[in-house]
């Protein structure tokens, strides 16, 4: 999105981008004012410094091109991040803080390869198990006997790299109003969320082959198509966070249990979220990502009848969502299903999913999983802008989820 709101306001005078402008005076307070959909994070500045934001972004790219000039470079001072085996929302907000270490020690990231059995790489076209098939190589270092979540010292060695040192840096869940102690001091004036933003924005940047097909999908679905604008995005994110019951009757908007203290709502729900932000906004279309075939066609259904433009991945052209379509039919957790996971497919359509709600120009969903708050971060990178949202309610170990978090491994 290369005009960013600015120019989206003059193309289609959207209200959506009005109100986003309006909240974005001044600094809100912790409870971002009386409106609920305000684009505002507690503690977030509302008017990052677009210098220091491109000056990140330059230093993450410098990273990549210090491993291209110097074969030294790959021989130490390497380190190799994990591919989490909770999905990509998860590895994400782990590869953030693999970076802030990097930033702060003059290391460079190598690309995670996909941990999870059933990854038939040579079938899609990739080289090896790397993601890089999918995503911008974070270096050129192919590290070569490096294991995932191991890095090389100074002097060439091996060592692990203790989960530990992550969990030190808990900048994402406790420092949300100050500045994390690893945070460089150079970049210390965007503040914890901007600083996230943009290094997701660079770490998650697609491959050519994965940014083509994204291009062709935006065609198909009409996504820029002038009549569709300002377009809203939709997580509903029903797979592993629905018990059984709470899928089967699409009349309980809402269950939750003592082994699941998510909230699952019904399609009926994001629906009036959705009214309301067009109300507000004016959004026209909408972008679904969900894992739940029947929900979506619940949620088209009512959204078509009131008048929307409903867009999505094609359930029967996109390989996707296998963990949720096999949650659905046997109620197991990703640990027990994980040796029949199609690795590729999955990732592909999280990528597909992450990216498409980013192009959109406002959010409803939750903050009580990754993959959403990661979808959020990249649209306000993209525009330097904190879009409306709606949060729908939720429950986070008896925290409210309202709140945008990203932290897989101090479970925020």
């Amino acid at each position: 999105m290369c005009c960013g709101y600015v120019g989206l306001l003059l193309l289609y005078g959207s209200n959506a981008l009005r109100t986003s402008q309006n909240a974005n005076r001044d600094v809100l307070s912790e409870e971002c004012g009386n409106e609920t959909d305000f684009g505002c994070i507690p503690g977030a500045i509302t008017n990052p410094d677009p210098h220091l934001i491109e000056a990140l972004s330059r230093e993450i790219n410098g990273m990549r091109e210090r491993s291209r000039q110097s074969a030294n470079q790959c021989q130490a001072n390497v380190i190799k991040p994990r591919f989490t085996d909770m999905g990509l929302g998860a590895a994400a907000s782990s590869w953030v803080k693999v970076f802030l270490i990097a930033l702060q020690s003059n290391m460079t990231v190598a690309t995670p390869d996909i941990l999870w059995p059933r990854f038939e790489h040579e079938q899609h076209g990739c080289a090896s198990k790397s993601l890089s098939c999918l995503i911008r190589p974070f270096s050129n270092c192919d590290a070569p006997g490096l294991g995932n979540q191991m890095m090389i010292d100074d002097k060439g060695k091996k060592v692990h790299f203790s989960k530990k040192l992550l969990r030190k840096v808990k900048f994402f869940k406790l420092s949300m109003r100050g500045t994390e102690p690893w945070m460089p001091q150079s970049f210390a004036g965007i503040g914890v969320f901007w600083f996230i933003s943009t290094v997701l924005d660079q770490i998650l940047r697609p491959s050519d082959a994965l940014a083509n097909q994204i291009a062709r999908l935006k065609q198909d679905l009409g996504f820029h198509s002038q009549p569709n604008q300002p377009v809203l995005a939709v997580h509903m994110r029903r797979g592993d966070s629905c018990k059984k019951e709470a899928r089967d009757s699409h009349a309980r908007e809402s269950s939750h249990s003592k082994d699941n203290p998510r909230t699952c709502h019904g399609p009926a729900k994001y629906f009036e979220a959705a009214q309301e932000m067009q109300h507000r906004h004016g959004f026209k279309s909408m972008y679904v990502a969900t894992d739940d075939q029947d929900a979506l066609e619940s949620l088209r259904r009512l959204a078509e009848g009131a008048g929307w433009k409903v867009m999505s991945l094609p359930f029967d052209e996109v390989p996707s969502r296998t963990w949720g379509k096999e949650y659905h039919k046997t109620g197991q957790i990703l640990d027990d299903m994980v040796d029949n996971i199609d690795a590729y497919s999955e990732t592909l359509s999280s990528l597909l999913d992450v990216h498409l709600m980013a192009a959109a120009e406002g959010f409803v969903g939750r903050f009580d999983g990754n993959l959403g708050n990661v979808a959020y971060a990249l649209m306000a990178a993209r525009t330097q802008a904190l879009p409306p949202r709606r949060i729908m309610e939720g429950s986070r170990l008896g925290e409210s989820t309202q709140t945008w978090c990203l932290d897989y491994d101090v479970a925020c």
